[in-house]
C-alpha cells in the first residue's frame, strides 16, 4: 500500500509540475507531449525513460533519480 502511496505523490506532482518536468525531460530527450494540445501520462514518460536508460550517462541518470527523490517526497521542484 505505501508504494501505491508514493506513486500517487509522483502522479500528482507531475500533473501539476509537468510543464517544468517536461522542460527538464526535454534535455535528455523525452517529450512529455502527445501533441501540442495533450500530455502523456506519468506511465507513458517512464516507459520512455526506461527505453532509453542504457543509453544516458550516469549524469542524466543521476540527475532522473534526484528528480524522482524529490518528487515522492513532495518537494517543491528546485530547478
Amino acid at each position: 500500500m505505501e508504494h501505491f502511496n508514493i506513486l500517487k505523490r509522483i502522479n500528482e506532482t507531475y500533473q501539476k509540475n509537468i510543464e517544468q518536468i517536461g522542460k527538464e525531460l526535454s534535455y535528455i530527450g523525452i517529450n512529455v507531449r502527445k501533441n501540442k494540445n495533450e500530455y502523456k501520462l506519468l506511465p507513458e514518460v517512464i516507459k520512455e525513460i526506461s527505453t532509453q536508460w542504457d543509453e544516458l550517462s550516469i549524469r542524466d541518470k543521476n540527475y532522473l533519480i534526484v528528480l524522482i527523490d524529490n518528487l515522492h517526497k513532495g518537494n517543491n521542484l528546485m530547478w
